[in-house]
């Protein structure tokens, strides 16, 4: 019984790292992005391990590489200095941007590959939340999209802090 109630405490306190981590800015948003940069759009909210997370500004740049559509999906909880992000790189099989729509990407830690450090759901306190399996799927009329992104993520790379992480949002692609 006491190995269970200290399980139960250590989510406890998993759960409040990660809702200090989730803060909310009183900084509107830019009201006009930079000329190179995608429109944002926002705001995203992601549940991690069921506590609602909101990043003010999302952003989807597309560039297209020789077989494929190569993504940045991006978000930040304010417009300067954020303190709690999300960066994922994907590469999706189509020929042209348009296609996106009704496309899914999937990714599972294969455990061979070092994960790159950069991949992930940064939280302020030094959370880092690392995909160990994930789906995005696309929807919407291109280039305003719907982004509906479920996975399980490893708090700091440990396989024992799973964070179940889901969410639906709005961005506007942007081709760079």
């Amino acid at each position: 019984m006491a190995n269970r109630d200290g399980q139960i405490l250590g989510m406890i306190g998993v759960l409040l790292a990660v809702l200090a981590g989730c803060s909310k800015s009183d900084a509107p948003p830019a009201t006009q992005p930079a000329a190179s940069q995608p429109a944002p759009v926002g705001p995203a909210v992601l549940n991690i391990a069921g506590e609602p997370c909101e990043f003010a500004i999302t952003q989807l740049k597309v560039k297209r590489d020789q077989e494929s559509i190569h993504l940045l999906l991006l978000g930040s909880d304010r417009p300067a200095d954020p303190q709690s992000t999300f960066y994922f790189d994907l590469t999706v099989d189509v020929d042209e941007p348009a296609q996106l729509p009704g496309k899914v990407w999937k990714y599972k830690d294969n455990g061979v590959d070092e994960p790159d450090p950069s991949v992930g759901i940064f939280l302020a306190g030094d959370i880092r939340l690392q995909p160990a399996e994930m789906t995005v799927e696309f929807s919407g009329d291109y280039p305003r999209l719907t982004v509906e992104l479920h996975g399980k993520f490893l708090r700091d790379g440990d396989p024992a802090k799973v964070m179940k992480t889901d969410g639906t949002f709005a961005v506007m692609a942007a081709e760079k």
